[in-house]
């Protein structure tokens, strides 16, 4: 059996460490900026994977220490995103 050593990159979150992308399948790519890249383009609108501001990668979980990030990408009207405060008289 011949093997040889190859060297990769995969993106990872860096929230949470999942290397996981849709339908459980983990692309390896030349470059670390191609992993990046591959995620974020390749993500649904909703909630593919997110880069933020600061930096960080995260990925495409619903869990909830995701949610706030992936909170910007998607319209659920006013009121029901955790990101808006409704103000009462």
């Amino acid at each position: 059996m011949a093997v040889r050593r190859v060297e990769c990159w995969i993106a990872v979150c860096d929230l949470c460490g999942n290397t996981e992308y849709a339908d459980s399948v983990i692309p390896h790519l030349d470059t670390p900026e191609e992993a990046v890249e591959y995620v974020l383009a390749n993500g649904d609108v909703t909630f593919g994977w997110t880069r933020t501001p600061g930096g960080l990668l995260v990925c495409s979980s619903r869990e909830p220490a995701h949610e706030w990030f992936h909170a910007g990408k998607r319209d659920v009207g006013p009121g029901r995103d955790a990101m808006c405060v409704t103000y009462s008289d």
